[in-house]
């Protein structure tokens, strides 16, 4: 591929794979953030997500607490 040329990927845990990715951004239906959230951050990627942040209060305080021990800048949409 050219420099120019936009990579593609099957899914987004390829993405999540790519070392040249360095952030991403969850814009996806709400019961989909937590998923691509926890894998992103397993991933060792910065986050930005749309808001709401999770479709539950058990997962929001999920995410926000790995959030905080991942040491990666993440922001939810305001």
């Amino acid at each position: 591929m050219g420099s120019n040329t936009p990579k593609t990927y099957a899914d987004y845990l390829q993405l999540l794979q790519d070392p040249a990715i360095d952030a991403v951004v969850i814009a996806t239906p709400e019961h989909l953030h937590y998923p691509m959230f926890m894998a992103a951050l397993k991933a060792g990627k910065n986050i930005y997500v749309e808001k709401r942040l999770a479709h539950d209060m058990e997962q929001g305080e999920e995410m926000v607490q790995a959030a905080e021990k991942s040491g990666k800048t993440v922001q939810v949409d305001t």
